[in-house]
């Protein structure tokens, strides 16, 4: 199975990841203009997904690249945004019963569901990508079974992220659009070789 280090290296040996980095999160500061970005990083994970190696597109195509940006839209926003904004609610709840006694450990659920929540898109967007059907994102026992196969993998590249985040807060452009894109090719390329290993099979 590839590591998150081995991967690293062949995303960066590209050099063009400078100059499409830099359009990428400059994309990324601006409100509209970053679903391009969006659009980028799904067109990546397509072309790894496809076994087409981890050179990086140019920046072409620019309808495309917004109707593909508002497909990864719409997958973050049904398997990142709601189930977060759902532990919110329910974390507030919990707080409001216990007369807020549970202080911020009500909102503990949260933790390992942001760790879990980019493997969880990228799953999603693995099994949305070949035919591009809506109906496949209502199947997410698919992806589960997926993220279950190779689920150790999964746990150190999501900290990794999360810590890009976070240090990269003040220039949070280049972090959502570099660290998302090397975090979903890692998953992509983790989720062909379980397929390839017959590790997905029972997922039909």
């Amino acid at each position: 199975m590839v590591s998150f280090e081995e991967l690293c290296k062949r995303i960066f040996a590209d050099s063009r990841w400078v100059p499409n980095t830099l359009i990428g999160g400059v994309l990324s500061f601006v409100p509209v203009l970053n679903i391009f970005a969006l659009g980028y990083q799904y067109r990546y994970f397509a072309q790894i997904r496809r076994g087409s190696g981890f050179a990086w597109p140019d920046w072409r195509d620019w309808e495309g690249l917004f109707l593909d940006g508002l497909r990864l839209l719409a997958i973050i926003a049904l398997y990142a945004f709601v189930p977060v904004l759902v532990a919110l609610g329910l974390a507030h709840v919990l707080s409001v019963l216990s007369f807020g006694l549970m202080g911020h450990m009500a909102y503990v659920v949260l933790t390992p569901l942001l760790l879990v929540a980019p493997v969880w898109v990228i799953a999603m967007v693995y099994v949305f990508q070949p035919r591009q059907n809506w109906p496949a994102l209502g199947r997410p026992v698919v992806a589960w079974l997926m993220m279950r196969a190779a689920w150790p993998a999964f746990l150190l590249p999501s900290l990794a992220f999360w810590g890009l985040v976070l240090l990269g807060a003040p220039v949070f452009g280049f972090a959502f659009f570099l660290g998302p894109l090397v975090l979903g090719a890692y998953y992509t390329r983790l989720f062909l070789e379980i397929e390839s290993r017959g590790l997905g099979r029972s997922r039909s």
